[in-house]
This record gives C-alpha cells, sequence and structure tokens, in this order.
C-alpha cells in the first residue's frame, strides 16, 4: 500500500488487491476559506433577494412586473455553480478503481456523486501532467475524449497516480 502525502494537505491513498488497483484521492483544500467564501456569499445573495423582492412587496403583483422574472433566474444559476465547486473544493473525494478489465471513477462530494466506468480497453493513454505553478493533475484519454482526474494534486502524486494507472491498465 502506497500513502502518499496523507497528513499534510490530504492527498490519497493508492492501495493493490489481488490484481486490481484502488485509489482515493481526497480534495479537502481551502475548507475554511471556502466555507467562509460560501457564507459570505450567501449573505450577499440572500440581501440581494430581499432587495430584489421590495418592488414585489410594496406594488404587489402585476403583469408590468413580469419582465424582471428572468432576473431572479440569472441571479440564482451563478450561485449553484458556485455552490456546488465550493462544496466540492472542501468535501470532494475521488475514488478510482481498475479490476476485472473495468475502469471506475466515481467523484463524491457529501450528497453531490459522477461515476464514469469503461472497459480498461478503450483507455489508450495515462498521463501526468505537471506545471511549474501548481495545477497537476493525471489526464486519461479513452476512444473519445481526454478526462481529467486529481485537479491540483502535488507533482509526485500525480506521477505516482500515473505510474500506477498505467501498470494496473496494461499501458506501461
Amino acid at each position: 500500500m502506497f500513502v502518499f502525502n496523507y497528513l499534510r494537505r490530504g492527498g490519497g491513498v493508492i492501495t493493490r488487491k489481488h490484481g486490481g488497483l484502488h485509489v482515493r484521492i481526497f480534495h479537502n483544500k481551502g475548507t475554511t476559506a471556502g466555507i467562509t467564501g460560501l457564507l459570505i456569499s450567501t449573505l450577499f445573495f440572500a440581501l440581494m433577494a430581499w432587495g430584489f423582492s421590495d418592488p414585489f412587496r410594496h406594488v404587489g403583483w402585476s403583469r408590468e412586473l413580469l419582465y424582471l422574472l428572468p432576473l431572479p433566474i440569472l441571479l440564482v444559476l451563478p450561485y449553484l455553480i458556485v455552490l456546488r465547486i465550493v462544496i466540492w473544493k472542501a468535501f470532494g473525494q475521488e475514488e478510482i478503481l481498475v479490476e476485472n478489465g473495468v475502469f471506475r471513477w466515481t467523484c463524491t462530494s457529501l450528497w453531490l456523486s459522477d461515476e464514469f466506468k469503461t472497459p480498461t480497453s478503450n483507455i489508450s493513454a495515462v498521463s501526468a501532467v505537471t506545471r511549474w505553478f501548481g495545477d497537476n493533475h493525471v489526464d486519461f484519454t479513452t476512444q473519445d475524449r481526454t478526462y481529467r482526474m486529481g485537479d491540483k494534486i502535488l507533482r509526485d502524486e500525480a506521477v505516482q497516480l500515473a505510474h500506477a494507472l498505467k501498470r494496473a491498465i496494461g499501458l506501461h
């Protein structure tokens, strides 16, 4: 079992069992700042919503105010996108499982979850992308597109993860 940088930044764990590979990557970077930013933006959003609803409270509902209805939708959609990003950075976890010829990649953050599953024969390349400014990650390419996993992990973690995935998939 390889454990890389488990205590300093959350890091991840690579485990080999019975010819399979199990990887967990924890994304608890900027938890305090992210949650504080989320609380401040939620407070700001609530104040904006209160101010926006002022004409409806004083005048009441009328057909002349229908043109204002798209405005709350345009405010709520970016807020929901930011909410998902902050929740992912604070509580996100990626799980990669390679066994029995199947590659399964699951991203989980509180109640939000995404899963990608493909046969290992569909994966044509795995590479560690290490940049000087620290945006390290691992790319893998399937038949139709390239996916990015392990966003903002350390350089050594990206190299180690790519090497372990290549060996498990059979590209090495």
